[in-house]
């Protein structure tokens, strides 16, 4: 552990690994701020149709820059201008085929990206032979290469982060308007102006991206942080601060995990490995996040059908007048549920094993049992008296009583007068009785 923290600083104190990793990070925390912004869209496949169909800007701009006699950070400038160019276009094709030819949103996506992948894997075979330093070139923008990054890529990645910012922050409200509610916000004439900025930055925050991530992976990094912030939080303010956390985190974790995980025989690329890290995250928040996660979820369901379980044992003990035997108790559970349902129930101190093997309610145990039969009954009349029959509502009963909270038990006893007796002439408990009735 001790070497893995100088490891980083190590490279926290080095020029070239530092502005890389600072590049890639800006990079990542842009990309995850838009991603918040389709992902509410539900349109994340955005990113990928602009990351291919920059493809063939990237080589006419190679193209103009070799008729040009420029290189360096001009040719840089050429292929980062040629890729908006074709970017944009791709977007026009998109509004256009959805629009006018009136395709689904599935189709147009896969055929401007065939179509502009396809004519630029065409004008790379040229590029390939007219010049092979610029195809090389090019190269980069389709893979990544976080290592060779410079000065001047971080410089850009900042400049870029600051302005996505700076338009988040003034921008917030409408962008929320605008996405929950487009016809609102069309009276309020928000509704060109804003998806209008929000196309052109997110064709320059692609585009600029393009050098750490790579074509071929950039899209998973603008979709997967935005994917596992919205299970932890709900608020659209909040996606977009942990959305960019999980950028961040994910290329510093990426570059650093590519640089120490690798050696002279097998090389880890760090766009790749930044985009390993950042679907694990997805994965992570997806099982264990707040916001419904798998795990989570199970454990909830199978710590209410335990409660479930228990509540019917105590209320088949209060009926029997807090006693039972387990071979009485077997008609209710099997075996291995009520031995693990007893353990529970004794550890809670509300039932006890008595010489005969009998299950003995204790105190804990009667409020509890009172409680659920009194929630059970008072359901029986709720629903009795919204029409149904006495011989349905016992079964319904039976499983809304586990569901209601004490809220919903003043508001319940409120509404039906404090009733005394259920449809069946049964007697309702009082909320603090813990006597026994006969079965």
């Amino acid at each position: 552990m001790r070497n893995m923290f100088l490891d980083i600083w190590t490279m926290l104190i080095d020029p070239t690994y530092s502005i890389s990793m600072l590049g890639s990070a800006l990079a990542c925390i842009s990309l995850s701020l838009i991603g918040v912004i389709y992902s509410l869209r539900r349109s994340a496949l955005v990113g990928e149709v602009i990351a291919h169909s920059a493809f063939p800007g990237l080589i006419l701009g190679g193209f103009i820059g070799i008729y040009l006699g420029v290189s360096g950070e001009r040719m840089s400038l050429l292929f980062l201008l040629g890729a908006i160019i074709t970017g944009h276009l791709s977007m026009k094709k998109l509004a256009y085929l959805q629009k006018r030819w009136d395709k689904s949103a599935d189709s147009s996506l896969m055929m401007s990206i065939s179509a502009f992948l396809g004519i630029g894997i065409l004008l790379a075979s040229i590029m390939q032979t007219v010049s092979p330093v610029v195809y090389k070139d090019v190269v980069i923008f389709l893979y990544g290469r976080v290592a060779t990054m410079l000065k001047f890529h971080a410089f850009l990645y900042a400049m870029v982060t600051m302005v996505l910012l700076a338009f988040i922050l003034s921008s917030h409200r409408r962008i929320k308007v605008f996405e929950f509610d487009k016809v609102f916000a069309s009276t309020l004439g928000i509704g060109k102006w804003l998806d209008k900025i929000v196309l052109f930055i997110t064709l320059v925050v692609v585009i600029i991206s393009l050098r750490s991530c790579g074509i071929l992976l950039l899209s998973g990094m603008m979709t997967t942080p935005a994917i596992a912030a919205r299970w932890w939080v709900k608020r659209m303010s909040s996606m977009f601060i942990l959305a960019a956390l999980f950028g961040g985190v994910s290329a510093i974790t990426g570059s650093y995990l590519s640089l120490y995980l690798g050696d002279a025989d097998v090389t880890l690329p760090t766009g790749p490995m930044i985009t390993v890290v950042s679907a694990s995250i997805t994965v992570f928040s997806i099982l264990f996040g707040p916001r419904a996660g798998v795990v989570l979820c199970a454990v909830r369901r199978i710590s209410f059908s335990i409660r479930c379980r228990e509540e019917n044992i105590l209320k088949a003990l209060y009926k029997k007048n807090g006693s039972m035997t387990f071979k009485e108790m077997k008609n209710f559970l099997n075996s291995g549920v009520l031995l693990f349902v007893f353990v529970l129930l004794r550890l809670r101190k509300k039932v006890t094993l008595t010489d005969r093997f009998s299950l003995d309610l204790k105190q804990e145990g009667k409020k509890a049992a009172a409680r659920i039969i009194r929630l059970h009954r008072l359901w029986e009349v709720y629903l009795f008296e919204v029409g149904f029959t006495k011989n349905r509502v016992h079964v319904f009963a039976e499983e809304i009583e586990h569901v209601l909270t004490d809220e919903m038990e003043e508001i319940l006893v409120k509404r039906l007068n404090n009733p005394t007796h259920c449809p069946h002439k049964q007697e309702i408990p009082a909320k603090t009785e813990v006597a026994f009735e006969t079965s």
